[in-house]
């Protein structure tokens, strides 16, 4: 056994010891609980920030489209044909008279309907357009392919390696197409099994 001076200060130690322990981990912990909320915070305002950056990049691109499209591809008319179409119109006002609404039914069905007729002219436009473009590439390959054959050397001074410019480009396109489509059609005749 101890004396009783040395358990007194052995229990003072062991007193001090837990309280310092108990201290610590307390400080540890609020510091730890601490960074976790800073974290958490952290982790809130990215997904906040990137949230306003997803939108505004979609308002910005939503925005592009709509300035773009109704006018892309059309190309600003002279002054004569803007004074020719004054013109009309004023000749047109003289002949109908001037056009009243008696509702604001009728005016807002009639600025629909204009709306429908205006987006039916632009998505034309743009078919068109892609349809122009199709055909004006179809166009330079026939000029490319014609020009070649053209120029090339006769078939009795033709060698092997000449041979490639007798090809046709858009020949082998359709050949390679009816080749795609003749598969497709024996894998949609095949029974269901052997398309596992």
């Amino acid at each position: 056994m101890y004396p009783a001076n040395d358990q007194l200060s052995y229990f003072l130690f062991e007193l001090q010891e837990k309280a310092a322990v108990r201290i610590q981990s307390t400080w540890r912990g609020c510091r730890v609980r601490r960074q976790i909320a800073e974290s958490r915070e952290a982790v809130r305002r990215d997904r906040a920030a990137r949230r306003l950056q997803r939108a505004v990049r979609d308002w910005a691109h939503t925005r592009e489209l709509h300035e773009a499209v109704p006018t892309a591809g059309f190309e600003r008319i002279s002054e004569d044909t803007l004074q020719e179409l004054q013109r009309e119109i004023g000749t047109w006002d003289a002949k109908y008279g001037k056009v009243k609404f008696e509702t604001f039914e009728q005016v807002e069905s009639q600025h629909n309907h204009v709306q429908s007729l205006l987006k039916e002219f632009y998505s034309a436009a743009a078919t068109r357009r892609l349809e122009d473009q199709n055909t004006e590439t179809t166009c330079a390959n026939i000029e490319a392919t014609v020009h070649l054959l053209q120029n090339s050397p006769d078939l009795t001074r033709c060698r092997n390696v000449d041979l490639s410019m007798y090809c046709c480009r858009p020949l082998q396109d359709a050949a390679a197409a009816r080749l795609s489509h003749k598969q497709q059609l024996n894998r949609l005749r095949s029974p269901w099994w052997k398309k596992l």
